[in-house]
């Protein structure tokens, strides 16, 4: 069972847990903390004492079902569904169900979509320039044979006039012909001459002429089987078209059918959460309805929260009391990624104007981290910016033990960048940058550094005090 814990449930796990120590029998180092659930509250006992807390009573009016008593086990379980009945709220009866796992289903189905969305529109592309090949090839090879044919027709045209050119010189020379017969005058023989030299340059440039009409010719024929040639690549061409037109219609269908199963199982008649896939099924949201799916998005992270900086601890047992055994470093990392997300992202929802108890003052928040409540809330996602506010935070608490001229430099670059000029936005600006991927990378390592030299610290002052 998955149980999500709110801030006044903390406060009692608090108190019973800063109690003086109720030892189990079988276990006579560890805690004995047993947490019952009856009716509509959460029995928490150590042995001797026992804490009592009505389930979100401050906040909604939901009951949990009956169960039977259950121990807080160490081992980290799987995530399982944790069903809530509510009573009826303005008449109108709700059903939450949190499923944990819903979540990853759900990414993946989104995944799958948008490979196919992806896919759709790198299909589309390769058909516009496809049909664009096809295209080109169509009115391409009729316009350059238009425009042959409309060259000849022209060269005929000139080559008739100079024929018709040529006729009237020929009859000219013929009157010179008769004239030179009949006078014997030598200015006629001259004149004879000069028609033949003309009728000659004629006949020559039509020769010419009739060169240029029989390349045209050719040309037009050279045209025309490449053209069937390029028939051949449009033929090819349109196949292509068309079997992308069928994947095209194929997926565009898979997406429909896609899209409808993920409205059906995640969306259709449900109201769709955030972290843990939560789904909310009303006949009608009244303003309580409204308020209750507010405060499980606000409550889901922590299950993922606890979930990492559980496991961490599991770690470290294991490593304490197992020889020889070797942390997984990445569960180690993971877990410390929570408590330092946790620890300033939960800060942050304390002094927001939508938390219900005012414990603490609002400018509190600013003038310890630096950085309104709101911008961090609204940054939540943005893992880089939170994890550097808290790294200054625990900077602050480890400069007793450790010294470092390039960190502060370093975390000022990268917060000045980050708020309140919001040069950077989500880790994707950051990442894109080299220098400031190595900047981090130089926070995170002093950091480290850090913890490692303040470790040592404390391991001398153990020793010490043992000796």
């Amino acid at each position: 069972m998955s149980l999500f814990i709110d801030r006044d449930l903390q406060q009692t796990l608090g108190r019973i847990l800063n109690r003086p120590l109720a030892l189990s029998r079988s276990y006579p180092n560890r805690r004995r903390l047993i947490l019952s659930i009856l009716d509509d509250e959460i029995r928490v006992s150590d042995g001797i004492f026992t804490e009592i807390h009505r389930i979100m009573s401050t906040t909604t009016e939901i009951v949990a079902p009956a169960t039977p008593s259950t121990v807080l086990s160490l081992c980290p379980e799987s995530p399982q569904s944790f069903y809530v009945t509510p009573t009826k709220i303005d008449d109108k009866q709700a059903q939450v169900t949190i499923n944990p796992h819903n979540k990853v289903e759900k990414v993946r189905a989104e995944l799958e979509i948008a490979t196919k969305e992806a896919e759709i529109y790198t299909l589309s592309k390769t058909l516009e320039k496809k049909l664009a090949v096809v295209q080109e090839l169509e009115g391409e090879s009729d316009y350059e044979l238009k425009a042959l044919e409309v060259k000849l027709a022209e060269l005929k045209k000139e080559y008739e006039v100079m024929e018709g050119g040529l006729r009237e010189a020929e009859g000219m020379k013929q009157n010179h012909v008769l004239a030179v017969h009949l006078s014997k005058d030598d200015g006629d023989k001259v004149n004879l001459r000069k028609a033949e030299l003309e009728i000659m340059k004629m006949k020559s440039t039509m020769v010419e002429k009739e060169i240029e009409v029989m390349e045209a010719e050719l040309e037009i024929k050279e045209h025309i089987a490449k053209k069937a040639g390029c028939n051949t690549k449009l033929v090819d061409a349109q196949v292509e078209v068309d079997a992308l037109k069928q994947k095209l219609s194929e997926l565009n269908k898979d997406v429909a059918t896609a899209k409808s199963d993920f409205d059906e199982k995640y969306t259709a008649g449900f109201g769709t959460g955030s972290a843990l896939g939560a789904t909310v099924e009303t006949n009608g949201d009244s303003p309580q309805v409204q308020a209750l799916k507010e405060q499980i998005d606000h409550m889901k992270p922590l299950y993922w929260v606890g979930h990492g900086i559980r496991s961490r601890n599991l770690e470290f047992m294991a490593y304490k009391s197992k020889a020889g055994y070797r942390m997984d470093q990445a569960i180690v990392n993971e877990g410390l990624e929570c408590y330092r997300y946790s620890k300033v992202v939960a800060d942050a929802v304390m002094y927001l104007e939508i938390c219900p108890c005012k414990r603490v003052l609002y400018d509190e928040f600013e003038l310890f981290y630096g950085v309104p409540a709101e911008v961090i809330w609204e940054k939540r996602h943005f893992t880089i910016f939170t994890n550097l506010i808290g790294w200054k935070q625990d900077m602050v608490t480890l400069a007793r033990a450790y010294k470092s001229e390039s960190l502060k430099p370093a975390l000022d670059k990268l917060l000045d960048k980050m708020y309140p000029s919001f040069e950077l936005t989500c880790d994707a600006d950051v990442n894109k940058d080299p220098e400031l991927v190595k900047t981090y990378e130089l926070v995170k390592k002093e950091r480290q550094k850090a913890f490692a030299t303040d470790n040592l610290g404390a391991r001398d002052r153990r020793t010490n005090n043992r000796s």
